[in-house]
């Protein structure tokens, strides 16, 4: 506190010091031009004038003049010196930004309220444009994994296709086990619509693949019967989140594993369903 006031008791000391000067000075200045001598009596006879006792007071004026002077200038100084230390507080964060700009650190969080003038909304403009240009880059590169994954796997699955085109079971069982490798997938299940009895339409299990083992289990699916004969019948995907306990085995015949989610999708060829993964 003393050193914040400082200035204004330097100024008030001043003022005191002044106004003793100014009345020794005027004192003696008035007693010399009545040819008298610096004694307390010729002092004591000068204040049968009232003014002398308004000379008496320029110390307590002055000083009290000063004081209100030196707080003026001390409050502007303390101003500006505030106003300079969040300048230069505000310098040195715009530099770290720009530093973390460089340094591809765009994501760094900043206080917009630092970045009102031309420079500091300039450096925000560099970096929504770097920002926006990063996402559309790795939209691109997301878009361009998609076709690339997507050109793969048709490569791969029309290379299966020509290559056991006249065994049914190897066919469903080289597509349903490549599938699940494919796409990462748990298990999965191969179903190909068997009407050979009109009388007796149904979907057999021809391949079933889980855990990188392969699985014979026989097993049949009525039309219309669950969630493959629903599929099948609707002719779409269904999509399930979350799939229940037992609720595989039950409901659509893929083993006793418990996924947390589950695809069906109807195999067609010219909107006619010909079997279900």
């Amino acid at each position: 506190m003393a050193n914040k006031n400082r200035l204004t008791h330097t100024f008030t000391i001043g003022g005191v010091v002044l106004g003793l000067i100014l009345t020794f000075f005027i004192i003696k200045g008035v007693l010399d031009y009545q040819n008298q001598t610096m004694t307390f009596s010729n002092i004591k006879a000068l204040h049968r004038y009232s003014i002398f006792f308004l000379v008496d007071l320029l110390p307590v004026i002055l000083g009290l003049f000063a004081r209100f002077c030196g707080l003026f200038f001390e409050g502007r100084i303390n101003l500006l010196s505030e106003q300079l230390h969040v300048l230069n507080q505000r310098s040195a964060k715009l530099q770290t930004f720009a530093e973390d700009i460089l340094q591809g650190k765009i994501d760094s969080d900043y206080d917009t309220k630092l970045f009102t003038d031309k420079l500091g909304q300039t450096l925000v403009n560099i970096v929504e444009n770097i920002k926006s240009n990063k996402d559309a880059e790795e939209q691109r590169k997301k878009e361009d994994f998609e076709r690339n994954w997507i050109a793969e796997g048709l490569a791969r699955f029309g290379e299966i296709l020509r290559r056991n085109n006249d065994n049914i079971e190897l066919l469903s069982l080289e597509v349903i086990s490549n599938m699940c490798k494919y796409v990462g997938t748990a298990q999965g299940g191969f179903y190909i619509l068997n009407d050979e009895d009109e009388h007796d339409v149904h979907f057999q299990l021809t391949a079933h693949f889980a855990y990188d083992r392969q699985k014979y289990n026989k097993k049949r699916i009525e039309w219309n019967e669950g969630l493959i004969g629903r599929s099948a019948f609707e002719k779409r995907i269904l999509v399930l989140d979350d799939v229940p306990d037992d609720y595989l085995e039950i409901t659509s015949g893929l083993g006793q594993s418990n996924p947390r989610n589950l695809l069906i999708a109807p195999l067609k060829y010219n909107d006619e369903v010909h079997g279900v993964i």
